[in-house]
């Protein structure tokens, strides 16, 4: 059964690992000494996740905890030995969804690590580990305006752009190159 369950479920196989590295080290032997089950489940509602979790220790117990970001804007925190819900989780962003992976970043340079979360609309937050928002640290990426069809521009647009932006940029020998001159 696959990590990512569509109906939002979170399987751990922990032996799964030392089972494809024996395979490695013997290619002679091809069987697996292992019986891989699942360890535990996690209940994780009905949102399908976006992205590979991240492995980290949320609530400093000196074991790994898995955080995982949601589509309908949450981030969930589960036990990695046991599988429960971390005390004080999941976190909720109303109305935004996460596709991509939590980094684990010191943000505010205090010596504590927070997460690093992109929503879907271009928004960076971050997250400390006791599951609250860093406030006043939001960021917001502009959209990106693409011209319609842009993958079939012409030669000529695209040195016309290169040799814009290289004057701008005072580096128009490095965007010659890039756009193919």
């Amino acid at each position: 059964m696959d990590v990512f369950e569509l109906c939002g479920r979170l399987y751990a196989v922990l032996l799964l690992c030392q089972c494809l590295l024996q395979r490695l080290v013997h290619s002679k032997d091809e069987s697996c000494k292992y019986k891989l089950e699942p360890l535990w489940t996690a209940s994780l509602r009905d949102s399908p996740l976006a992205a590979t979790p991240t492995f980290f220790d949320v609530d400093g117990d000196g074991y790994g905890d898995i955080v995982a970001p949601s589509f309908s804007g949450e981030v969930w925190s589960v036990h990695g030995e046991s599988g429960h819900i971390v005390d004080n989780w999941p976190f909720y962003l109303e109305e935004r969804a996460f596709h991509s992976s939590p980094l684990v970043y010191d943000v505010n340079k205090d010596g504590v690590l927070e997460f690093l979360l992109a929503t879907s609309d271009g928004e960076i937050v971050f997250l400390h580990t006791n599951n609250s928002l860093l406030h006043g640290e939001t960021i917001k990426i502009a959209p990106l305006k693409v011209r319609r069809e842009w993958y079939k521009l012409d030669k000529e647009y695209i040195d016309k752009i290169a040799h814009e932006l290289g004057k701008q940029l005072g580096d128009s020998e490095r965007l010659r190159i890039v756009s193919g001159e």
